[in-house]
């Protein structure tokens, strides 16, 4: 991906994605997820709502404890998502285990 796109598509210097950006990859796994027939692995949407921290804090804090497949947005401009995609239950729970102990308050959704 050239820089210029990066910059169009992602919070500078982070891996989270500008909120119509991720809000069009949420409806694209929500369309996905509708035609799939699986049950063994599902897609969620992990919600976090940071104290204080800057975008690129809350960037470096998540992006180690998420898989590199999951993809991080901004949901307004109180919240950041975690899209989760075929992902089974167990490891759901290690993930927002990880989360809230790095103090982020983690809501959970699934997809439909």
């Amino acid at each position: 991906m050239d820089q210029a796109m990066k910059r169009e598509k992602y919070v500078s210097c982070t891996r989270i994605l500008r909120k119509e950006h991720f809000a069009r990859a949420l409806t694209e796994q929500k369309n996905a997820t509708s035609a799939s027939q699986s049950s063994d692995y599902q897609s969620l949407l992990l919600s976090i709502t940071p104290d204080s921290l800057s975008l690129k804090q809350i960037s470096k804090t998540i992006d180690p404890l998420v898989r590199s497949i999951d993809v991080i947005g901004m949901l307004n401009d109180k919240s950041v998502g975690v899209l989760m995609t075929n992902v089974a239950g167990k490891d759901v729970q290690a993930i927002a285990e990880r989360l809230a102990m790095a103090d982020l308050a983690v809501s959970r959704y699934e997809l439909s």
